[in-house]
Formats: structure tokens, C-alpha cells, sequence
């Protein structure tokens, strides 16, 4: 009677084994920590306190931050945003003085905006890179990028490491003792090391160069897409592998090409965001890009008033954040919320 209950339960416990692991859970219903995404709903928040376009940000832990940015002339203040409170507060100044058109990124707990122009105009692009300390309030020059000055380039982050290039370059040069200026677009990458404050040139980008594309991260990939180039608008979409410094292309983002789109990845749902820019029918459309299956999703749209274009994004946590740009009220700031 022994051994019977003992192969009874056995039994049981087998049959109960095979019953969990034959219930199928797609990837399309689950994330990686069992939340289940959907269409997903926009939220419109407090206004960015000015307005602004061409500007930048990143996020620092449960906090965002924004500024620089043109608006009849280029800009330095800075904010913070507080999605607890919805509130923005005003921070130190950036401490590169005004400019538009910069690349923004976070590594390790710190901010850090890259090259961009300043008010001297189109012709005076910048190479420098500046790190904000929330801690202190504090901004902090850096060692500035080796090669030429741009303007919209490229940045991201991935691990301890932030990845920067592309964009607009401008060169002087003379032509019958005249001063002139000579424009190209870039396809250039360089990673910088925060602990030693050093740049290392890196495999180039393999696209056609551009500017005014939009860049994020997922894990342990970088990843780059859209823009434009002497007017020529671009829908392609990258993956970069820092282990083996190699860019694949993957599934190009839907719809029409564009150019001064926005995005921004939920790594802790696996997930990156692009959309809204310049181009036709793009204006208020909203993609979802999904790594493991390298596949794109239309996601619901905002109702906001014009279309938003030179916007930044960013997340904190587990919601998308977008915001102010040329939307013909550039001071709108509004929240995606991938589970709602």
C-alpha cells in the first residue's frame, strides 16, 4: 500500500509538471517581466515651462531632464521633470552656454548632452560633451569628442559606455580669399569611457550618413534609425552589438521615411518606441519595436494639437515620455503608457 501512494504521487506530480509547461504564452500577450502590453494609451501632462524645439534630454533614475533647444534663439536652461508630482523645476543652466540641435544620453546615473550649434549659427558645429550630476546640480565639461563639430548627431548609451557621431559637419574652407563652408553629413561612431574620460573611435555607421535620426537602447544593443540627408528622408533601422562592433540592419520602421522623429526604449520591457517627425502621412503615428522578432506594431495615437517634430523622448520606468517640438504648440509634453 506504501509503494502504491508513493507512485500515486509521483504520478501526480508529473501529470502537474507537464500541465504548466504545455500552457503556451506568447511573446505578443507577455514582456520579459509578465506584463502584458497593449495598444497602449497617451496621457497629456504639464507643459513644458517655455517653448522650445530642436532641444534635448535624458533620464536619470525616476526623473527627467530637458532643455536647450531653439526658439526664435538658441537656449541653455534646463529642467526637471518629477512624473510622481507632474511638476517641472528649473536646474542649473547647462554649462556649455546656448545651443539647439545636441545629442543626450545617461550613463551610470549621470546625464550627458554631445556637439549640437550654437547661437553663432549653422557654421559654428560643436565636438565638446558636457555631464550633468543631479546629485550636485551640477554640469561638468568633459573631453571633447576627436574630429570634426556637428550638429544633430547621433547618441546612446549602452552599459558604462555612451556611443556618439553621424550628424551634420561643417567645414571652412577658402576659395579666392573667401571664406566659405562646405557641408557633409557624417557616419562616424565613438565611444566614450566615463571612468577615464576617453573617446575610441569605433566600426563607422554602415548606412548612408544622415542627421536628425532617432537612437535608443535595449539591453546590451544600441540601436539607430530614420533621418534625412540633403532632403532625402529615411525609414532604415540598425542594431549595434558593442561585443563584436558591428551594425546589422533590421526591419525598417513602417510607414513613410521621416526625419526629426522621436523615440525612446522600456528596456525592462524589451521594447523601443518611434515615431511622429517629418514626412508624409508620419504625423501623429506611433511604432513599437520588438527585438526578438525584429518586428515593428502600430501603437494608439495622441491627440495632440498640430504634430510633433525635433521633440525628445525618454522613459522613466515603465511609461514613454515625448515632448515639446515643433508642433505648432511647442510646449506640450505627454506620456505613453505601453500596459494601458
Amino acid at each position: 500500500m506504501r509503494k502504491l501512494l508513493i507512485i500515486l504521487v509521483i504520478l501526480a506530480a508529473f501529470q502537474s509538471c507537464k500541465k504548466e509547461t504545455a500552457l503556451e504564452v506568447t511573446d505578443t500577450q507577455l514582456s520579459h517581466n509578465n506584463d502584458v502590453l497593449t495598444n497602449g494609451s497617451w496621457r497629456r501632462l504639464a507643459d513644458y515651462p517655455g517653448s522650445r524645439y530642436h532641444n534635448s534630454g535624458f533620464s536619470i533614475g525616476d526623473k527627467g531632464y530637458m532643455g536647450l533647444g531653439y526658439f526664435r534663439e538658441p537656449l541653455s536652461g534646463f529642467m526637471e521633470y518629477d512624473p510622481a508630482s507632474n511638476t517641472w523645476s528649473q536646474i542649473a543652466d547647462f554649462g556649455g552656454g546656448k545651443r539647439s540641435d545636441a545629442a543626450g544620453f545617461t550613463i551610470n546615473g549621470k546625464g550627458y548632452i554631445f556637439g549640437g550649434r550654437n547661437e553663432l549659427g549653422e557654421d559654428h558645429s560643436l565636438s565638446d560633451l558636457w555631464e550633468y550630476d543631479p546629485i550636485a546640480n551640477q554640469w561638468t565639461k568633459k573631453a571633447d569628442m576627436p574630429g570634426k563639430g556637428r550638429n544633430h548627431p547621433f547618441g546612446f548609451s549602452v552599459g558604462s559606455y555612451g556611443y556618439a557621431g553621424g550628424g551634420i559637419v561643417i567645414d571652412t574652407i577658402v576659395v579666392n580669399n573667401c571664406i566659405t563652408y562646405k557641408l557633409y553629413f557624417s557616419n562616424d561612431v565613438y565611444q566614450y569611457d566615463p571612468a577615464s574620460n576617453t573617446w575610441c573611435k569605433k566600426s563607422a555607421f554602415p548606412g548612408e550618413a544622415r542627421a536628425e535620426s532617432v537612437e535608443f537602447s535595449i539591453g546590451n544593443k544600441g540601436y539607430l534609425g530614420t533621418g534625412e540627408a540633403f532632403g532625402v528622408l529615411k525609414n532604415d533601422f540598425w542594431e549595434y552589438d558593442p561585443a563584436t562592433d558591428k551594425w546589422t540592419r533590421k526591419a525598417d520602421v513602417p510607414g513613410n521615411p521621416r526625419s526629426e522623429a522621436t523615440g525612446f526604449s522600456i528596456s525592462s520591457l524589451n521594447r523601443g518606441y518611434i515615431g511622429f517627425g517629418v514626412g508624409s502621412g508620419n504625423e501623429n503615428v506611433f511604432f513599437e519595436y520588438n527585438p526578438e522578432v525584429d518586428e515593428w506594431t502600430e501603437k494608439a495615437k495622441p491627440n495632440i494639437v498640430g504634430s510633433f517634430r525635433q521633440a525628445v523622448g525618454f522613459s522613466i520606468g515603465k511609461k514613454g515620455y515625448v515632448g515639446p517640438g515643433g508642433a505648432g504648440d511647442e510646449t506640450q509634453f505627454w506620456e505613453f503608457d505601453p500596459l494601458h
